[in-house]
């Protein structure tokens, strides 16, 4: 994702580019999946754009994301269309992501240095 961040009402909020091959896009989603569980939970991407190379965005509400048993979770792009699915891991440019935001105990935004 080329940009990725949190909004002030606690949801994470992704854009960027997809690349999807052998698939006319008809629906979109961006899909939050617990290492441990395995259970998925998908929320809804838009798109712009046709063919291969797409521009996606979505939000997800952190407050709302709940996977029982897992503290690590991994996000996925997945686009649906002519009886294909197909799956992306989301990425983001590890050279950027120097500081990491996180909330503090008042509930307050922080930022964190990544190695830290």
């Amino acid at each position: 994702m080329t940009k990725t961040g949190i909004s002030a009402a606690g949801e994470l909020t992704l854009r960027g580019m997809a690349r999807l091959a052998n698939v006319d896009l008809e629906t979109a989603a961006f899909v939050v999946v617990g290492r441990k569980t395995k259970s998925e939970t998908e929320y809804p991407a838009q798109w712009t754009g046709k063919g291969p190379q797409l521009e996606v965005s979505g939000r997800i509400p952190l407050k709302a994301l709940d996977i029982a048993g897992d503290n690590l979770a991994d996000v996925y792009f997945v686009g649906r269309g002519s009886r294909r699915e197909t799956r992306t891991r989301v990425a983001w440019d590890r050279g950027v992501a120097h500081w990491l935001p996180y909330p503090t105990k008042l509930g307050n935004l922080s930022l964190k240095r990544k190695d830290s």
